[in-house]
């Protein structure tokens, strides 16, 4: 069974693991602003879709 501090000490490795994969990934593009605009649209188009919930789905799809 999987105590509640085990998950939240889970998801904090998760979430810090993730800062780490995305600042690497930020200095090996900073040189280079297509790539760079690139991730930053992705990242957008996810922060959008995650503002959404199931109903609105069609809607964020358009919008993107």
């Amino acid at each position: 069974m999987t105590e509640p501090g085990d998950t939240a000490a889970n998801a904090d490795e998760i979430k810090a693991g993730l800062v780490r994969l995305l600042s690497g990934r930020i200095r090996e593009i900073s040189d280079d602003p297509g790539q760079m605009r690139d991730v930053v649209y992705e990242l957008a188009r996810i922060r959008l879709l995650e503002q959404f919930n199931h109903a609105d789905a069609r809607e964020a799809r358009a919008l993107q």
